[in-house]
């Protein structure tokens, strides 16, 4: 279930129902980390504008539309549509993997 409600009280509940600080979201550093999976290039995939439509959805072929994560391919991790999340938006693709129970 897709909500934008903000991540930051679900983890705090989360780690308050754990007993423990354990859960936060990623820094802005550890995030482009994991975007390029460790590459020092552009892109994860290299450092090739043109390969850009296999991996991202983008002003060039979104068609101003989102799109579901796992449409394009994912990079050297697994991880899919890394990029597509950093911004605001990476506040709120979190909150996805969140349990909906935490809200309840």
């Amino acid at each position: 279930m897709k909500t934008w409600r903000p991540p930051v009280p679900a983890l705090s509940l989360l780690n308050k129902k754990e007993g423990h600080s354990r859960y936060r979201l990623p820094a802005e550093a550890e995030w482009e980390y994991a975007a390029r999976a460790g590459s020092a290039s552009t892109y994860s995939f290299g450092d090739d504008a043109g390969q850009l439509g296999r991996y991202a959805w983008y002003d060039g072929n979104s068609g101003d539309l989102t799109h579901p994560v796992g449409q394009k391919e994912p990079n050297a991790w697994g991880l899919y549509d890394p990029r597509k999340c950093l911004g605001v938006g990476e506040r709120l693709v979190w909150v996805e993997l969140l349990p909906q129970q935490l809200w309840d």
